[in-house]
């Protein structure tokens, strides 16, 4: 990844990830279980960001119709990175409902509720933040990244329109709402990033991505 402004935020990343999938008979109602885990690799031009990331989670899928699909997942994700500020841990529930529209695609509608770590960076210390350090990624700017407890809810809607055997376009909306758990009575100034601002007692960041992407299959 590759940014325009922010250079302190471009990111070389790999990863491995396995899977073990069970289902118990070939009934169109039977769904299949699976456990996985990931590992990946994120090296930043940031010092504080660059580390490792590691998942592990359950998940279950199931076919509601000849249409419908539905999946669901419980997730848990560590983050081991160069600074403490970035290192993380989280639990996440995740869902997502796929509705065919046959040769003209597919609607699908995700949510995910994430409890644990979240890094906000703005003009001065969280004041909830466990741990904080100026962030690097943003050039001569004086910003303060700042780890806090959170609560997140993400959703997602959007539409998926093949373009021949191989090929698909991506269209989607994307909904972040986080909020830290333990509240202050401390004043803020703006979060960094797009959207949200903390003060007056809360801490909270809202933000919406609108994103087109053409899907390839080798």
């Amino acid at each position: 990844e590759k940014l325009r402004t922010y250079t302190g935020l471009d990111r070389l990343s790999g990863g491995i990830q396995g899977e073990f999938q069970y289902r118990s008979s070939g009934a169109f109602a039977a769904p299949t279980f699976g456990i996985y885990g990931r590992a990946s690799l994120d090296e930043y031009n940031s010092q504080l960001r660059s580390g490792q990331r590691y998942s592990l989670g359950v998940s279950a899928r199931q076919s509601l119709t000849d249409r419908i699909d539905a999946f669901g997942a419980l997730v848990s994700n560590v983050r081991d990175a160069s600074s403490e500020v970035f290192d993380g841990k989280d639990r996440a529930v995740r869902f997502n409902l796929d509705y065919s529209l046959g040769r003209s695609g597919a609607l699908y509608l995700g949510g995910e509720f994430r409890r644990g770590d979240s890094v906000s960076t703005g003009s001065t210390t969280l004041p909830n933040a466990t741990a904080s350090a100026p962030d690097d990624a943003f050039g001569s700017k004086s910003l303060v990244a700042s780890r806090f407890d959170a609560k997140t809810v993400l959703w997602t809607l959007g539409y998926n329109r093949p373009l021949g055997p191989r090929g698909s376009i991506d269209f989607s909306w994307r909904r972040a709402q986080s909020s830290a758990t333990e509240q202050s009575d401390k004043g803020g100034g703006s979060d960094k990033g797009g959207g949200g601002a903390y003060g007056a007692g809360a801490t909270a960041y809202v933000v919406d991505q609108f994103s087109i992407a053409y899907l390839m299959r080798l």
